[in-house]
């Protein structure tokens, strides 16, 4: 696998990427009735993937996804599975090709596909004639390792509810996706296993990465995004506000950072610790982010967790637009009636707000006067600890464009 090093150290912050599916929606696009979802245009219409990429990374994503997350080995052959891979990461180096006369990349990592026909960022820095251009590190593409609540297709992700399901099988279900990369020849950039409900899915998760690492002589780092809810009768500073979306609690209450208890995910945590780089939450509210964020980052702080690895991992936030997912309907409402905006959160999309009887999304000082818009709900995230930041489902290029610019002086 390909380092992040280079893109930690660089940035404070470091922007994903928004909503892939529901952007495609957005644009026209039925994909309901299709059981992998935006993977399913791969065959169709890979161009529409391409495009959507593209308006992320002019957005200023620094981390694209590939649109993996609803594909799965079965449903979907090994050879277009890996395709997708393929089709993020041609975007992204068409992208720098486009680009290079005014940005200078920097810090490439081994790249998938072809090698570009024009010269390198670094290459055309060596031209002393060439114009100043702003810096930006090269943009990564993420493998979206979707949850086995995806693959079941009627919104498990949101409640982890898998019925009777071995942990075998989800160690398979993983692994086949992992396998076809290894057999089309591709080294993922970086492997993001997101909106993972289930605890038994955690530990299938955290024994396959064992069992992966033990072939390996450079231990594989991943990303790890959780599907959580919240207890609303907690109290501010009480324990387990923040649970599973499968209802097991983040920690215990009673039991120390050493506990063996089966109560909460401290046992898939340490499991868990040695193999992840980054830890946070995808697809919830834009206004439970930070309760989420505060409690893992005091899991990770512990002592017992910095003896498994040295380094705590990153925290990352990359929340939908605050509308609620319908597993039968496979639609998205508002949780008051009100218009979708044309452009996306930044532009005071009424999703989320609580003024959101009289938000008018057309006004020019809508986004001004809305405050829960992703770009300004990060000021908190990035307090609380946040370095890795986007928009998951409902959330588009233009909120990851208000992003970048919020946050824009600590990239750079």
């Amino acid at each position: 696998m390909a380092k992040t090093g280079e893109l930690l150290k660089a940035k404070d912050i470091i922007i994903l990427d928004g909503g892939l599916g529901t952007e495609l929606e957005f644009r026209g696009y039925d994909l309901s009735q299709d059981p992998l979802w935006s993977a399913g245009l791969v065959q169709r219409d890979p161009g529409a993937l391409a495009a959507i990429h593209r308006s992320y990374l002019e957005a200023g994503a620094d981390v694209i996804t590939a649109a993996t997350y609803q594909g799965s080995i079965g449903p979907m052959t090994e050879q277009l599975f890996a395709e997708l891979v393929r089709i993020a990461v041609s975007t992204r180096d068409k992208f720098v090709q486009d680009h290079q006369a005014e940005i200078e990349f920097v810090g490439a990592p081994k790249r998938l596909g072809e090698s570009l026909d024009s010269p390198t960022g670094d290459d055309v820095n060596d031209n002393i004639n060439a114009p100043r251009r702003q810096q930006r590190k090269w943009p990564l593409v993420a493998v979206g390792m979707g949850p086995y609540g995806a693959y079941l297709g009627k919104g498990q992700e949101y409640t982890g509810d898998y019925g009777e399901v071995s942990k075998s099988t989800l160690i398979e279900f993983h692994r086949r996706k992992l396998e076809a990369l290894t057999a089309e020849g591709i080294e993922p950039e970086l492997l993001l296993f997101e909106t993972i409900p289930n605890s038994l899915e955690l530990a299938a998760i955290a024994d396959l990465l064992q069992q992966q690492n033990q072939k390996q002589k450079q231990p594989t780092k991943v990303w790890l995004a959780l599907s959580v809810r919240f207890d609303k009768n907690a109290t501010p500073n009480g324990h387990n506000q923040v649970f599973l979306a499968d209802g097991t609690p983040l920690t215990s209450a009673e039991s120390s950072a050493a506990s063996n208890s089966n109560s909460s995910l401290e046992p898939q945590f340490r499991a868990l610790a040695p193999y992840i780089s980054a830890i946070g939450v995808n697809c919830c509210p834009l206004d439970k982010v930070e309760l989420a964020l505060t409690e893992l980052g005091a899991i990770f702080s512990q002592s017992s967790m910095s003896a498994l690895s040295p380094t705590p991992p990153l925290l990352i936030a990359y929340p939908n637009s605050g509308e609620v997912y319908s597993g039968e309907t496979k639609t998205w409402s508002l949780p008051t009636t009100q218009n979708n905006s044309k452009e996306g959160l930044g532009t005071g999309n009424a999703a989320t707000c609580p003024n959101s009887a009289t938000c008018n999304t057309n006004e020019a000082n809508a986004e001004e006067d809305c405050g829960w818009d992703l770009a300004g709900n990060s000021q908190a995230w990035i307090r609380k600890g946040a370095r890795i930041i986007g928009g998951c489902c409902r959330t588009r290029p233009a909120d990851i464009a208000k992003l970048r610019k919020t946050i824009g002086d600590r990239l750079d």
